[in-house]
């Protein structure tokens, strides 16, 4: 079992969600929803229908993921103001690796947020959990993510040409 840990940058913090924190995933989920459903491979629960319901729900099953270690997700909010940003996880957490995931409500693109989400993710996943290599799966089209991957020192390793996937990977130095 990973203890529930918040992690603190510069702009953002990173903490586990909590089921009353379903009502503002929501909120942020529903402002987004066109750029969320631009990319259909990376976020397929984007296209479904927001609900207030659903929202709980992943909060509350991202809690319980904590318990066996297997997903790690937390809010993305904004340090002064404490609002929903997004959210943002280590995945797929199998032997010593792990993928990233992450996703920025539309009123807070283009401020550097998922940078900063990746930055504090890398450093827990080779610091705290002591992974040995990270991979982000970002659509081909998906350019502002392809920057946030190479700028964090990700690098393209792959392409899964069956989805339209490009692989970018990073290892513990």
């Amino acid at each position: 079992m990973t203890a529930f840990t918040t992690l603190l940058g510069t702009g953002i913090a990173l903490r586990p969600p909590y089921a009353a924190d379903g009502p503002a995933v929501c909120a942020a989920v529903t402002e987004s929803l066109t750029a969320l459903r631009a990319w259909p491979v990376s976020l397929p629960w984007a296209q479904y229908p927001p609900s207030e319901a659903a929202s709980t729900q992943w909060c509350d099953e991202s809690r319980a993921a904590w318990q066996d270690s297997a997903s790690l997700q937390w809010l993305m909010l904004d340090r002064s103001s404490e609002s929903l940003l997004g959210a943002c996880g280590i995945h797929h957490i199998r032997g010593a690796q792990g993928q990233l995931g992450y996703w920025v409500r539309q009123a807070a693109h283009r401020r550097g947020h998922a940078a900063e989400a990746v930055q504090l993710m890398t450093e827990f996943a080779f610091h705290t959990l002591r992974l040995e290599s990270l991979r982000i799966h970002i659509e081909a089209a998906n350019l502002a993510s392809r920057r946030v991957a190479e700028r964090a020192g990700f690098r393209l390793t792959d392409t899964a040409s069956n989805n339209g996937m490009l692989i970018y990977a990073r290892s513990r130095t």
